[in-house]
């Protein structure tokens, strides 16, 4: 009884493991075939159309957002390291 079990229990984890190789092996192959595909590329942005520099641009016409400005909002700002 013991023997039947242990078995069939090796049978199982055999199948399993045969399963899982073949599934393996279909996805290697399935990924080679897709490798030979060939995708054309999107055309690239370029930054001549924004300017020299488009963050400085940007940047200049954000507003502060910070409402109660500086470092009133910092608890660490009056902090001085006693190791220093």
């Amino acid at each position: 009884m013991q023997e039947e079990k242990k078995n069939s229990i090796v049978v199982v984890i055999a199948v399993v493991v045969l399963i899982g190789v073949i599934v393996w092996f279909m996805m290697q192959k399935k990924s080679a075939d897709t490798d030979t595909l060939t995708v054309p590329l999107a055309p690239s942005v370029s930054t001549e159309s924004f300017g020299n520099n488009p963050a400085e641009e940007i940047g200049s016409q954000i507003p502060d957002t910070n409402p109660l400005g500086g470092d009133k909002i910092n608890p660490f700002s009056g902090y001085k390291n006693p190791f220093e």
